[in-house]
């Protein structure tokens, strides 16, 4: 994992005073379905994410375990169709189907499958959380991808991790491209 901040993002998080901290909202850019900027609220005490099937759902708990994870972690297997627990297969999501917003597996005239997305070529996306510990003290931690028009596999994407002081709205990235 690489950490490392963006220009204008230089200022490091606060020292912990101890203390547990609790993810207020998670942010999403370019992520899965969700075009664009979308922020969810989330409650420290409880937060029920329910919805119809397709409605994002598993998409926003892989948002989480891209945050919070290695990059190797597998994502939520309800959101690969599995029906042998959480493994991950070239099929299934992955990071690149997700910044790419994989919508279907489509037959081409030439009789080869092609992914449909929502955005080819060159893309970026970003996920992102923002906590509060036992002190008052708010870091947004997020992680930033770009992904070539050439994107193939995970390991071409370009990835930042990056901690913010206090609360930061991801759709400021946007004036970096």
């Amino acid at each position: 994992m690489m950490t490392d901040t963006l220009p204008g993002l230089e200022a490091p998080a606060p020292p912990s005073t101890g203390g547990q901290w609790r993810i207020d909202s998670l942010q999403v850019v370019n992520w899965g379905g969700f075009q664009g900027h979308v922020q969810v609220p989330l409650n420290s005490a409880s937060t029920l994410i329910s919805g119809p099937s397709g409605s994002g759902k598993s998409t926003l708990l892989d948002a989480y375990i891209a945050l919070m994870m290695p990059d190797t972690t597998p994502f939520n297997g309800a959101s690969n169709d599995a029906t042998m627990g959480r493994a991950r297969n070239s099929e299934q999501r992955n990071l690149l189907s997700y910044l790419r917003g994989k919508t279907d597996i489509a037959r081409e005239v030439t009789g080869e499958l092609t992914d449909r997305v929502i955005r080819p070529g060159t893309t970026w996306g970003a996920v992102g959380g923002t906590f509060t510990n036992d002190s008052q003290q708010v870091v947004t931690a997020f992680r930033v991808y770009y992904v070539p028009a050439s994107a193939t596999r995970d390991s071409e994407i370009r990835r930042r991790f990056c901690l913010a002081d206090g609360q930061f709205d991801l759709s400021d990235l946007d004036r970096l491209r």
